[in-house]
């Protein structure tokens, strides 16, 4: 009886530690973040546009695609993506989706 109890722990632990192992596996990143000391936004009419930043201090200049769909941030309160143009200079997040290069929000702060 000890033996059987023994084996089922073991078989249990086995089975847990595998699912850990492969609890990483197969995530997709659907958004990705870039913090900058100085947002750079260039919004039309139209509210399509650019946002230019870097993920890392040694990473290439990225462009970034901005929509309508784009909500803008500052200092926490969602304001129209009109004023987008008024955050340029100001330190920020850019959130975006990595596979499209499209912008999802900017945080201005």
């Amino acid at each position: 009886m000890k033996k059987n109890i023994s084996y089922l722990l073991l078989v249990i632990s086995a089975l847990f530690f595998h699912q850990a192992a492969q609890a990483g596996k197969g995530l997709i990143v659907t958004e990705q973040a870039m913090e900058t000391s100085s947002l750079k936004i260039k919004v039309s009419k139209d509210l399509t546009g650019i946002v230019t930043g870097k993920i890392c201090q040694s990473c290439e200049l990225q462009v970034i695609k901005v929509t309508p769909s784009t909500q803008l941030y500052v200092a926490d309160q969602k304001v129209s993506l009109k004023l987008a143009s008024d955050q340029n200079g100001k330190a920020g997040v850019i959130f975006f989706n990595p596979e499209t290069k499209t912008a999802t929000r900017i945080k201005s702060y």
